[in-house]
């Protein structure tokens, strides 16, 4: 008997238990998805993780029910350039990403649930990226170096 306990002492422990659509360390650690979303803007990141609850620095977990979840993001004046990484926020149906120094919307384009997006204040010269988003019905990307309009002629 003495044998085993000793062998169950030397053995860490680690207790897993499966929790609101995760694991779940019982050390505290948190939920475990197995899908972080790695060259977020850090700025963008602490955008979503304080719309999330979280700490600023929290990894970006693309598989997570909350990230997934997530209908609104404002992210005012925060000093963002990229978009990328946003992907992960695919239930996102509002974002306003204004006056920050962000340049392309490419990311934007694959948030098909997205209806309202502002943009305004920031670096962009072409809006082609959202013009296939199915659900956009209001856009604001005034202040922005677009230089040609007829790319506004086709959002509709």
């Amino acid at each position: 008997m003495s044998t085993k306990r000793s062998i169950l002492r030397a053995i860490p422990r680690l207790v897993v238990l499966f929790a609101a659509g995760g694991l779940v360390a019982a050390s505290g650690v948190g939920p475990v998805f197995g899908a972080p979303v790695t060259g977020v803007d850090p700025a963008l990141l602490g955008c979503v993780n304080v719309a999330l609850g979280r700490a600023v620095d929290a990894v970006l977990d693309s598989a997570d029910p909350a990230v997934l979840g997530l209908r609104t993001l404002e992210c005012y004046r925060k000093r963002v350039v990229s978009l990328d990484g946003i992907e992960a926020l695919a239930g996102l149906e509002e974002l306003s990403v204004y006056g920050n120094q962000i340049t392309d919307l490419t990311p934007v384009g694959s948030l098909v649930r997205l209806e309202e997006l502002s943009v305004y204040g920031n670096q962009i010269t072409d809006l082609t990226p959202v013009e296939a988003l199915p659900n956009l019905r209001k856009l604001n990307a005034s202040e922005n170096p677009l230089g040609d309009s007829s790319q506004v002629a086709n959002l509709t």
